[in-house]
């Protein structure tokens, strides 16, 4: 029997085809991913985590930094956050998994150093959650620091079906740190696929899709992402 990804992939082939005081914490790493020389940036990264005004764990994995980032994050001291050095950068991937793996809560929302929060985002997002039921994986809009429009993201429903929602995320655009996971989703599908090199988030949604996982589209500012060229 061929998977729900095989049948999906094939037809589009195919011609003409609780409440928050009472969490601690509520999320459980944030800051996960290619923070690799990131000094420049990642105090406003972690300062927009903690910022939130809800509970939070957050760990932070350095991808073989050469930089001072590693030391950036040890002089802000902020006790929400715990630090895991890779002695070899074997990529984003590799990173983020070490990252939602070394947590102890129940939910993960993926940050990459450079990028921040938005106002309340955490709150915001939780409470879409609430609303939406247990299994569901909810998912904001992105925005950008330098003030120009947001970027356009997939937008998903819970009461898709399955081959819809995968439908779409394989022709669209959702973006690794939209959404809010439980990490047991993340656990059933194995995470990230470390042999990607590249589009690793849209891997990992199609599976979760696939897996029978719903997707739940909010109007909320999720992340702001920051354009700028890496060193």
């Amino acid at each position: 029997m061929p998977t729900l990804l095989q049948t999906v992939c094939e037809s589009i082939l195919a011609p003409g085809g609780l409440s928050l005081d009472d969490l601690e914490p509520l999320v459980g790493e944030l800051s996960v991913g290619d923070v690799d020389n990131s000094a420049p940036f990642v105090a406003e990264c972690l300062l927009s985590i903690v910022a939130q005004a809800v509970p939070v764990e957050v760990v932070v994995v350095d991808d073989g930094s050469t930089d001072d980032t590693v030391a950036v994050v040890r002089d802000l001291a902020l006790k929400e956050v715990q630090i895991v050095q890779l002695e070899t950068n074997l990529g984003a991937c590799h990173a983020r998994n070490v990252g939602w793996r070394a947590a102890t809560s129940e939910f993960i929302k993926f940050l990459d150093a450079d990028d921040v929060l938005g106002e309340g985002a955490l709150r915001k997002q939780w409470a879409c959650h609430e609303s939406c039921g247990g299994e569901v994986i909810t998912y904001g809009a992105e925005g950008r620091l330098d003030g120009e429009a947001d970027y356009p993201t997939t937008l998903l429903d819970a009461q898709m079906p399955p081959e819809t929602a995968v439908r779409l995320l394989l022709r669209g655009r959702l973006q690794t740190s939209l959404p809010l996971h439980r990490k047991a989703h993340l656990a059933q599908v194995g995470g990230f696929d470390e042999r990607l090199k590249g589009h690793q988030e849209w891997n990992l949604h199609i599976r979760l899709a696939a897996e029978g996982f719903r997707f739940q589209s909010f109007d909320v500012e999720a992340v702001k992402r920051r354009e700028h060229t890496s060193p």
